[in-house]
């Protein structure tokens, strides 16, 4: 079984480490590792030409391992655990109208969120990896990160996904985001790569970018691509793979916000590009609407 994946998954909720010492990146830190110094993040800035969306949650990492008051690491332990405690009611709830609660506001109908993911049992999953936090005091908004591994039918092996909480009130419980947790559990962008799709699709996914492209497609010596995951691991593999020009101002963006073979959390719509090369059809990013996940 992969070594990153905890225990299976206990109804009690364990305890939750210090906030002040979780660390800065985005990777799965086993809970029992004892507590290293703090590394220095390096501040992500939008893209001045971005504009930015209603409710659009920002790319930057607030320095969660800052000197703190005893208010605000009691604060940020709580949603911690609130957190946790939602996110295992989802994992074990059985219909969409049980999760329904527990979930944010998506851009897909009610219709189509209930014959999603959302509406039948998941697979056994295991005991949720907290990844990181992020706090944004202007809106006091607070994300938690989580790595949730599935168990596979008729296999020793496990599928993880990245999973975000987000609360925007002490008064509210931490919801689950809908749309990128369906994008991941579902693999949206492999079934669009797969099925060769018509028309353009949105996906909230992980991505990482090269600007080198060596593959059998059109103009390869001018594009760039971007490779589409379901978790940070490094041992994961791709699940889908998409091309853009490197004079694209979408790839201006990923360049500005992020370093290549970096993997982010992104919203891309692609298409398939069917004309330029008939014989040798590929799938084109047509712009990155976020280099974040949006609500």
């Amino acid at each position: 079984m992969d070594p990153a994946v905890n225990p299976a998954v206990n109804p009690a909720v364990p305890p939750v480490a210090d906030p002040a010492e979780l660390p800065l990146l985005i990777k799965p830190v086993p809970e029992t590792t004892p507590p290293t110094p703090p590394e220095q993040a390096k501040p992500i800035q939008h893209d001045p030409q971005d504009v930015k969306k209603p409710g659009e949650v920002s790319s930057d990492l607030p320095d969660v391992t800052a000197v703190k008051t005893e208010k605000s690491v009691k604060k940020t332990t709580i949603v911690i655990k609130e957190a946790r405690e939602v996110l295992k009611r989802f994992l074990f709830a059985q219909t969409y109208q049980e999760r329904k609660p527990l979930i944010t506001q998506s851009d897909r109908s009610e219709e189509v969120l209930a014959t999603s993911c959302l509406g039948k049992p998941f697979p056994k999953s295991f005991e949720p990896s907290l990844l990181t936090v992020r706090e944004k005091p202007e809106d006091r908004s607070f994300e938690v990160f989580f790595s949730v591994a599935f168990a596979q039918p008729n296999t020793e092996r496990v599928r993880i996904i990245l999973v975000r909480t987000v609360t925007y009130s002490e008064k509210e419980a931490p919801k689950i985001h809908t749309d990128p947790f369906i994008d991941l559990f579902e693999e949206s962008a492999k079934q669009f790569q797969d099925q060769k799709k018509e028309g353009t699709a949105t996906f909230s996914s992980i991505v990482e970018f090269s600007a080198y492209c060596f593959d059998d497609i059109p103009k390869a010596s001018s594009m760039a691509k971007v490779k589409f995951y379901t978790n940070l691991s490094n041992a994961e593999k791709a699940i889908a793979t998409a091309y853009l020009s490197k004079e694209s101002r979408a790839f201006k963006q990923l360049t500005d916000m992020a370093e290549a073979k970096e993997r982010i959390p992104a919203t891309i719509s692609v298409a398939w590009d069917t004309e330029t090369d008939p014989k040798r059809p590929y799938l084109q990013v047509i712009r990155v609407e976020a280099i974040n996940w949006t609500l």
